[in-house]
């Protein structure tokens, strides 16, 4: 592939990164603004970057949710210096791990379908 065709792949494509803005609005807590960025007209519809920032920001809501066991969790982990740290997972860490265990399913049945489909 000539360098002029690698380039003109690289533009159909769209842009390789694009930033998205935290949302301060309701504090310091994670949540990410939901303005379509300019950078990706034409790459993506603007109701599913909005739908996959709304669903981004549900999880980092889920996982920062304060409950009794948060609460327990955190004062039996001050009482032991932050030790009960290396004996658990932290509430947070378990979210994350079955959100990114859920994307890794997704992905992959999406993957067997596009090769059934190529097939």
């Amino acid at each position: 592939m000539a360098a002029n065709e690698t380039a003109a792949v690289q533009i159909e494509q769209g842009p390789k990164k694009v930033f998205v803005q935290r949302d301060y609005t309701l504090g310091t807590e994670c949540k990410f603004e939901t303005a379509y960025p300019t950078q990706l007209e034409g790459v993506i519809a603007k109701e599913t970057f909005t739908d996959t920032i709304n669903k981004v920001n549900e999880l980092f809501a889920a996982a920062e949710e304060l409950s009794c066991p948060t609460y327990t969790e955190s004062c039996l982990s001050c009482m032991t210096g932050y030790l009960l740290y290396f004996c658990m997972e932290t509430k947070y860490s378990k979210e994350m791990k079955q959100w990114y265990q859920r994307r890794v399913r997704a992905s992959t049945r999406s993957m067997s379908c596009l090769r059934q489909l190529k097939n």
